[in-house]
């Protein structure tokens, strides 16, 4: 059943809904092979209750949607309107949406806007504002040639994920600019925010902005995709976090998926965590970081509030970016204000160009010239050709590479040590009786994988013995 067919170019159509629709109504508005509509308006009165019929289908047809609003009525005052199916669903053909809004609608059984099998869809300035879906918001399947300009989301989302993008091997490019995802003091049960599972499909996102939301099982992207490339840049992510272990902005996994992320901002993300709290990127065949900034400074300062005595300077796992078993190249990224660790790599190869790792400061008293920059484990190859500034630029400074079981080359392997070089200004002793007192006055003299070797004659007898330091000082009985 279909409450209103349309099969004109140019219809203007305004539609106050006051009651609940017929359950039986397949649709509220069916359109036909080929209709161009402007100045539609659904709006939903003050005792309007339900809704289980699609309010607008097409099937194989070429439809054009504009000036489009589908929304409780400002005055009437009511709480959020409860649909039971999708608002906007179209499979196969051409659908072209521009300057359409979404306000106070919570959909139950389906999402906001489901569209499959189309050769063609182009999607600009499209707003949606306290709407949520137990789905998804938007889901795109086996869509060929998409091109999204400016959507922006705000509310309380539910469901799975907000934006879907998949396909089963159909091939296609898929090109997103400017998405839009704002949940102030949201909790998110969800997978994702943007999730993109496609499979020899192309997608490419720019200008995404993920702000204020908090996850409790759930990151802003996860890519699952095989044998395709994801491309995300000029993005931000600002203000999130996961109360769960996890990555909190972007998770990516696929043997046959190449990764690229560019100038792409994460600030103030954090997670439960240790290793990729904010980004983990996993089995992956290629992946690219270029002129990112991962910074977590105002959880870090924070933390420092409080500092307790620290039970292990020697190691640690923890990171904000976490790549395990792939192999790639990082250009011009930053990772600062860390206390639990600015990158973590193994397996495979990575390489690291013009790099910046700053005041990555563990919560150590006493300790102030710790960092924890960098831990290497599994084999991995890594290769710090250059760096931009502060830690291990100048010349015979520490870069903090904690390597567990791994190749490094470049910077981390000319200088004396890739962990930390011990400077030794002066030693003194005195000794009391058979107890020998010394002391050392030094910069960066920790306790970890350090040894002093101690000569000692006595009548002509020469001793060599070696201690290996555990604490701050240490005394020895010759």
């Amino acid at each position: 059943m279909t409450v209103k067919s349309l099969d004109a170019e140019g219809a203007r159509v305004s539609i106050m809904l006051n009651s609940s629709i017929d359950s039986k109504a397949s649709s509220l508005i069916s359109c036909s092979s080929r209709v161009k509509i402007e100045f539609l308006s659904f709006l939903f009165g003050r005792v309007f209750s339900s809704l289980n019929s699609i309010l607008l289908s097409l099937t194989d047809g070429n439809l054009s949607i504009a000036d489009t609003i589908f929304a409780q009525v400002a005055s009437g005052g009511g709480s959020e309107i409860e649909l039971n199916c999708s608002i906007v669903e179209m499979s196969g053909g051409r659908l072209t949406i521009s300057d359409c809004t979404f306000a106070g609608l919570y959909v139950i059984t389906g999402v906001l806007m489901d569209f499959h099998e189309l050769a063609k869809l182009s999607m600009q300035q499209v707003h949606a504002s306290n709407c949520s879906a137990q789905r998804s918001g938007l889901v795109l399947r086996n869509c060929k040639d998409c091109q999204i300009q400016n959507i922006q989301m705000r509310g309380t989302p539910s469901g799975s994920s907000v934006i879907v993008f998949s396909s089963d091997g159909s091939g296609g490019h898929s090109n997103i600019q400017g998405i839009h995802l704002e949940f102030d003091d949201a909790r998110i049960s969800s997978e994702s925010l943007v999730s993109v599972e496609c499979q020899e499909t192309d997608v490419e996102m720019n200008f995404l902005a993920v702000s204020n939301t908090v996850f409790g099982d759930g990151c802003a992207v996860r890519v699952t995709s095989n044998a395709s490339t994801f491309l995300l840049k000029q993005s931000s992510f600002q203000n999130i976090t996961r109360n769960s272990f996890g990555p909190c902005c972007l998770a990516a996994s696929s043997s046959s998926l190449l990764v690229e992320l560019e100038n792409c901002t994460n600030q103030k993300c954090i997670s439960s965590s240790e290793k990729g709290r904010i980004a983990a990127l996993t089995n992956l065949s290629d992946v690219c970081l270029s002129s990112c900034v991962y910074d977590v400074a105002a959880s870090t300062q924070e933390l420092r509030a409080n500092k307790e005595p620290f039970e292990d300077l020697c190691e640690w796992n923890g990171s904000m970016i976490d790549l395990s078993n792939c192999s790639g190249v990082m250009k011009n990224t930053t990772t600062a204000n860390s206390l639990k660790g600015g990158l973590s790599v193994s397996g495979r190869s990575i390489s690291a160009q013009f790099g910046l790792f700053a005041n990555n400061i563990p919560n150590a008293a006493g300790y102030p010239s710790m960092r924890n920059n960098i831990v290497c484990s599994d084999h991995a190859l890594l290769n710090i050709q250059s760096l931009k500034g502060e830690d291990g630029l100048k010349e015979n400074s520490s870069l903090w590479v904690l390597s567990l079981g791994c190749s490094l080359s470049g910077i981390t392997s000319e200088r004396a040590s890739s962990f930390f070089i011990p400077q030794l200004h002066s030693v003194k002793s005195h000794q009391q009786g058979n107890t020998l007192a010394i002391d050392l006055a030094c910069f960066l003299l920790l306790p970890c994988c350090l040894a002093l070797q101690v000569d000692s004659f006595n009548d002509s007898i020469h001793k060599l013995r070696y201690f290996h330091c555990m604490h701050n000082f240490l005394k020895m009985k010759l």
